[in-house]
């Protein structure tokens, strides 16, 4: 996992083994308002008073994935908060699953911002926002780079 200050995360899980898994990951929101992503990409955006919060999963080569995103569903119970006993809030449950060959790598990006990726064997560069994270994902785990402010667009 890696946190870059105030509010960008970058979860890498990395599920080892042999031979073809069926993968599940699986994110909870809060008690927001959302959207989904378009055309399945596993996306959440939610608005909280703080602002925007996004997440988004790739797989290892920086691929978005496809997932389902539901709120208070009864059956099977998913997308349920319950802080108190007796007492259930429904809220967004984003669900992503594959079956693949072992080892297996899923990128997780969450911050205020929809984040824009590039791949390049391991080496990975994310912007999102005014901020530019490059880092390395490998079966030791992530190692950061660089972190830089994008330049900002010329105006014509």
């Amino acid at each position: 996992m890696l946190f870059l200050k105030d509010d960008l995360w970058i979860v890498v899980d990395r599920v080892e083994g042999t031979g073809s898994h069926r993968v599940r990951l699986h994110w909870l929101g809060g008690d927001f308002p959302y959207r989904t992503g378009v055309d399945g990409q596993a996306s959440l955006q939610m608005e909280t008073p703080a602002g925007p919060s996004h997440i988004a999963v790739f797989d290892g080569s920086g691929n978005p994935l496809s997932g389902e995103i539901v709120a208070g569903q009864s059956d099977p119970p998913r997308g349920w908060l319950s802080r108190y006993y007796g007492e259930k809030v429904p809220v967004p449950s984003l669900v992503v699953e594959l079956s693949d060959r072992l080892p297996l790598t899923l990128v997780s990006i969450l911050g205020p911002h929809v984040p824009s990726v590039s791949v390049s064997a391991s080496s990975w560069s994310v912007m999102a926002g005014d901020r530019i994270i490059e880092f390395d994902v490998s079966a030791a785990g992530i190692q950061p780079h660089s972190l830089k402010l994008a330049p900002a667009p010329v105006i014509a």
